[in-house]
Order: C-alpha cells, then sequence, then structure tokens
C-alpha cells in the first residue's frame, strides 16, 4: 500500500526483453536505502517487486520484472532507457498519510489531452497550430529546462526557481471507459503515482471520452514526472479503491437486501441506510 507521494524520481537504465514479460533496471537512491529482496516499489504507480539491487555507475539500481498484463494495462510497456519515472516505497503503520491509499494497481492508462499554466496559452491535442518542441517548451515551462528541473530532483540539488507567474498548471486527462462513475470533484485520483485532487470532470458523449482535470502546483512538477508529460502522452490511472468498495457495497445491498427488514441497504445517490 502507497499514499501517492513520490519520494525520488529514477531513471530507466535498461529495459531487458523476457518471455511474455519484461525486466526493468531503474537507477534509484533514496527508495533503496533500506531495501531487501521482495519488497515493492511503485514505479509511475505500479507495484514492482525488487528482485535484485546493486552498484550501477555511480550510484545504486535494482530490477524489477514486469509481466505481460501489467507491460499491456499500464503504461510502463512503453518505457526506453533514459525515462524517468516516478518511485515510492510502501507505507508503514506509523507513517503519515500525506495522500490517499493508494495500491499500486492501475486501473487504466489516460492520454494527457491539454495544459494550461498562468505563463502559456492552451496546448491542446486539438490544436493544428502547436508543434512538439511548442508543447515541450509549454510543459517545460519558460524558466527552466526539462533537464535542469529533473536533475535537480534526482540528485538533491538546488531546488528550480519559479517566476511568480508559473505558480500552478491545470492538466486535463482522458478517463478509459467505465472509470468516470469513480471520481467526484475534490475525491482523490492517483496518475503516474502521484495523489492528486480532482479538480473537474467532464462526462463523455457520443464522440469524445470522459476527461478530468488536476491542478499541479510548482513543486509537483519539478519533482514528478507530470512536470514532463506532453499532451498525448499515456499516464497510468488508480481510481480510489473506496469507491469500489462502495459501489460493490451498494450494488449487492440493493440486489439481496432491499425491502427487507434485516438486510440494511445502501441507496445510492442518498447515502442513506434502511
Amino acid at each position: 500500500m502507497f499514499t501517492g507521494i513520490v519520494e525520488e524520481l529514477g531513471v530507466v537504465a535498461a529495459v531487458e526483453p523476457r518471455p511474455a514479460a519484461a525486466r526493468l533496471i531503474i537507477d534509484a537512491t533514496k527508495v533503496l536505502e533500506d531495501v531487501s529482496e521482495g519488497a515493492s516499489i511503485a514505479v509511475n504507480g505500479v507495484c514492482l517487486t525488487v528482485t535484485s539491487w546493486f552498484p550501477h555507475g555511480e550510484g545504486q539500481a535494482f530490477a524489477a520484472d514486469v509481466m505481460q498484463e501489467t507491460l499491456d494495462r499500464s503504461s510502463l510497456g512503453g518505457l526506453r532507457a533514459g525515462d524517468r519515472v516516478n518511485l515510492e516505497r510502501p507505507v508503514r503503520l506509523a507513517d503519515r498519510l500525506g495522500g490517499h491509499l493508494v495500491q499500486g494497481h492501475v486501473d487504466g492508462v489516460g492520454v494527457v489531452l491539454e495544459r494550461r499554466s498562468s505563463t502559456s496559452t492552451t496546448t491542446s491535442a486539438a490544436s493544428t497550430t502547436t508543434t512538439a518542441s511548442e508543447v515541450a517548451s509549454t510543459v517545460a515551462f519558460t524558466t527552466v529546462s526539462t533537464a535542469a528541473s529533473g536533475d535537480a530532483a534526482a540528485t538533491g540539488g538546488d531546488p528550480v526557481t519559479f517566476g511568480p507567474d508559473t505558480q500552478w498548471e491545470i492538466v486535463r486527462i482522458s478517463l478509459p471507459p467505465g472509470l468516470e462513475r469513480y471520481l467526484v470533484e475534490k475525491g482523490s485520483i492517483t496518475v503516474d503515482g502521484v495523489s492528486l485532487t480532482v479538480v473537474e470532470i467532464t462526462p463523455a458523449d457520443a464522440t469524445t471520452p470522459a476527461t478530468f482535470t488536476v491542478s499541479l502546483i510548482p513543486t509537483t512538477l519539478q519533482v514528478t514526472t507530470l512536470g514532463r508529460r506532453g499532451v498525448g502522452e499515456r499516464v497510468n490511472l488508480e481510481v480510489d479503491v473506496l469507491a469500489k468498495y462502495v459501489e460493490k457495497l451498494v450494488v449487492a445491498g440493493e440486489a439481496a437486501g432491499a425491502g427487507s427488514s434485516s438486510t440494511p441497504v445502501i441507496h445510492s445517490g442518498s447515502g442513506q441506510l434502511s
């Protein structure tokens, strides 16, 4: 179990193909401080098992095996050497719950559709005039480059200084079918392993999928991969597991106990027991 508070940015050192699987080699520091064989580490929101760890370059790295099912159902299948990834160790019972309860089980993959900040105009997938370099420039902000931001976060260097007008960024992400019902405004969602608050939800229609927006503060943009995700890129999504449990209770209760004096029923929409 995790909380969606990223501890560090790791770097993919290698992706080694295996039959119906792959082995990831990831350079890391902080998450390896108390590592042991079989330990869990969330990589972009996917719970993986550490199979080994070892010196690598000037630091350390760990290896994790990823089955084909995970490669197919998450964005990990698209990782390449040099990519940065969000890393988090499991929460301990004595730790503060800084984000929300995160399982590390991806429910679906969304696509970044739009980014807008206080220093840039809207960049959307529908734009016909925005070039790839312009998208990269918008994502990186006007005051820093993506390399500078990542290096500071990964190596513990000086934090990036954001300008007075660069205070946050709004990001719109598509929702795979079936996930919209688990989101509520001001509720929680995990995007690439980062615990975020849902700002707005737009229902699906006949031609476009459901979408949601999140508001990212400079710290999140600096110390996670979300500061680098351009329009069109895929992100792992995990909805709040509590919503799924509530749905199951509601459906089971209404099917088995409606009108019964012996079985409590949770009436959807009212939140009342009878």
